[in-house]
């Protein structure tokens, strides 16, 4: 995937670092996991993500911690998303 990363954010208590951009493949939403972060050091394997794939380019991202929720605003559109329990 080639893209820009525009923005990253850690929610408060929570072990993932979220980070929203996009480029010539669209825009996406990515999630790294860093507790426990991995050892990179000794195999120099890259920290495992998770990516989602969405329309239009993420330029911004804020935490909403009341509801759990991401809110993602981009070209043309505004977006909310539920992040679980």
């Amino acid at each position: 995937h080639k893209g820009i990363l525009n923005a990253l954010l850690f929610p408060p208590a929570s072990p993932w670092l979220l980070g929203v951009g996009g480029g010539s493949d669209n825009s996406f939403l990515a999630f790294w996991k860093t507790d426990p972060m991995p050892d990179t050091t000794k195999d120099k394997k890259e920290v495992p993500v998770q990516r989602i794939k969405t329309d239009g380019h993420i330029h911004r991202c804020i935490y909403h911690a009341a509801k759990n929720e991401l809110i993602t605003a981009g070209f043309k559109k505004l977006e909310v998303w539920s992040l679980g329990a």
